[in-house]
């Protein structure tokens, strides 16, 4: 999957969880649950857990021992920028128009938003 596929399947994290475990998976990756039993895990073993599916963790176990080759880690989110819906959002507007209030979450680059159509996607809690 090339970057612009990617983007286009994961308009929000939870979307963006999804794709990269079924990548992962695609590559060998298997899922783990963090509340099970630890497995016996062995050198070139690849995992991943998810949590709240809404941030991944996967790990590869190298060949070598970690005193002789170390490790790394790579990190990444993909929850920000993004404009949150307020709490009661619904604005009622000229011509009986109803706009759903908004506030910025992440450190938007305001100019690079203004000439893309917006629409809703994410994940409902209801009470």
């Amino acid at each position: 999957m090339n970057l612009i596929d990617f983007l286009n399947s994961s308009p929000v994290n939870f979307l963006a969880v999804k794709t990269t475990a079924e990548i992962l998976e695609k590559a060998g990756y298997k899922s783990f649950d963090p509340t099970d039993k630890m497995p016996e895990w062995k050198a070139g073993d690849k995992f991943y857990t998810k949590k709240n599916d809404s941030s991944i963790y996967a790990f590869h176990i190298g060949e070598q021992s970690l005193s002789d080759a170390g490790f790394h880690i790579i990190c990444a989110h993909c929850d920000s920028p993004t404009f949150r819906i307020k709490p009661h959002a619904e604005m009622l507007c000229e011509g009986n128009i109803v706009k759903l209030n908004t506030e910025l979450y992440g450190g938007a680059i305001m100019s690079t938003w203004f000439d893309r159509p917006l629409s809703l996607a994410g994940r409902v809690i209801v009470k």
